[in-house]
């Protein structure tokens, strides 16, 4: 998945709509985060150019296909959350196709980062960023196994401690470095002065 730069979500903000969405680590989170704020302004522009007849046709299909696309990455940042939480299981594969959203899931649910289960497999963390984001397509079924081992030990570890929130149970996460933990507190507090100011 590559990103767009945000300032370019107005410009591009049909080509954003056509990424896939899978949320791998907190950076990914991030950046799905100011996408869902940068798409919500362009739909607040969007939804004001209906009132010129000319173009309410073509500005309401893009309104439809951008509200899909914001449902759809709010549903990926919940999901995410609640994996770090573990408020919610990984996906468990019913059929092959399935395996690589689960050892996602899984690896985000044990409380790992990229780096920290990249190291304990003995590769960079580029080279298992590029297995989790093309699919695990060139992957051999000996280095899934071994990852699916991993996983395995970490998920007992877990059962033993406590539920965390998403953010600490990241800015725990081996390879997560003080750079992202800030951005995590940035993100948090964000967070929570939005609500506090949609509450009152």
């Amino acid at each position: 998945m590559n990103y767009l730069p945000v300032a370019d979500v107005y410009l591009y903000g049909a080509s954003c709509l056509e990424e896939p969405c899978v949320i791998l680590n907190l950076n990914d989170w991030l950046r799905a985060a100011v996408r869902v704020t940068m798409l919500k302004g362009r739909l607040d522009y969007l939804r004001r150019r209906i009132a010129n007849p000319a173009e309410a046709a073509a500005a309401r299909a893009e309104i439809e296909r951008m509200e899909n696309r914001i449902s759809e990455l709010c549903r990926e940042l919940q999901r995410y959350q609640s994996l770090c939480s573990r408020t919610e299981p990984p996906a468990k594969p019913i059929v092959l196709a399935d395996i690589p959203r689960s050892l996602i899931e899984r690896r985000i649910s044990a409380g790992l980062s990229q780096t920290g289960l990249a190291r304990l497999m003995g590769v960079t963390r580029q080279t298992l960023s590029r297995y989790e984001r093309t699919g695990f397509v060139a992957v051999t079924l000996a280095r899934m196994v071994q990852m699916d081992s991993i996983l395995r030990e970490h998920e007992i570890a877990q059962l033993e401690k406590p539920i965390l929130s998403a953010s600490s149970a990241a800015s725990k996460s081996p390879g997560f470095s003080p750079r992202s933990r800030r951005r995590s507190e940035r993100v948090t507090a964000c967070t929570a002065s939005q609500r506090s100011g949609s509450g009152g």
